[in-house]
């Protein structure tokens, strides 16, 4: 996909093309390539509304988050009714402090946009941190309704539950997503971490072979294997 993508850009590198050459190369884990396709296509269309939101989430999520907010305010300038840039602005700010902008911001998202799982598991973030759990939980659920195979919201779930000392429901959460998102690797991390908890060494040691298996590099997973084996 990525070759047919840069031939397409290379035939005729227009905005729409280097975009959607960017879109492929973000999907792909290759996000300096995807970024310069980003800043090619701004070269060409500043007022490129996906274009900037997509290299606002990419500053944003290599730790730019000033650089993140002014290209989602730049995509909101160009569409005002962009659900995204609206729910991507609100955790920025989110993370520089600006929580109740963050909500509203979230709020004005799904008004937009009422399906929207990342928009309820930000409000699940921001209800979690403010101690609400029951009510974080709620718009954790209301993410997974969605997407059941979302496992950054069944994650969040299972942490909600873990401060609930509700273990059980933390464990079923995670093997639930397990078994439709095999691929997401901090589940098998935040499920051993809940079995370590428990004292129950020897699921934990499983869970992380099963890690191991899938990505034996993983650094987090060989710091607990290394941990769990020096605990027993």
């Amino acid at each position: 996909m990525i070759a047919f993508g840069s031939r397409a850009a290379a035939r005729d590198p227009n905005a729409i093309t280097l975009y959607n050459l960017a879109t492929l190369y973000i999907k792909h884990r290759r996000p300096a390539e995807g970024r310069a396709a980003l800043d090619r296509a701004l070269a060409l269309k500043p007022d490129y509304a996906e274009a900037n939101n997509s290299l606002g989430a990419l500053l944003a999520q290599n730790g730019d988050v000033p650089g993140g907010i002014a290209r989602f305010k730049a995509a909101l300038q160009t569409r005002p009714d962009f659900a995204d840039a609206l729910n991507n602005l609100g955790f920025a700010l989110f993370q520089t402090g600006d929580e109740r902008q963050a909500l509203a911001l979230y709020e004005k998202a799904l008004a937009l946009q009422p399906d929207f799982p990342e928009a309820f598991n930000n409000l699940g973030i921001f209800y979690g941190k403010q101690g609400e759990l029951d009510r974080a939980a709620s718009y954790f659920k209301e993410a997974l309704a969605r997407r059941a195979s979302y496992g950054e919201a069944a994650t969040n779930l299972a942490l909600v539950y873990m401060a609930q000392q509700d273990a059980a429901g933390a464990i079923r959460t995670l093997q639930l997503l397990l078994e439709k998102d095999p691929a997401f690797e901090m589940a098998y991390v935040t499920l051993a971490r809940v079995y370590f908890g428990m004292g129950r060494g020897r699921e934990a040691g499983q869970v992380l072979e099963q890690l191991l298996q899938r990505n034996p590099q993983h650094p987090i997973g060989l710091q607990m294997m290394r941990q769990l084996r020096g605990a027993r």
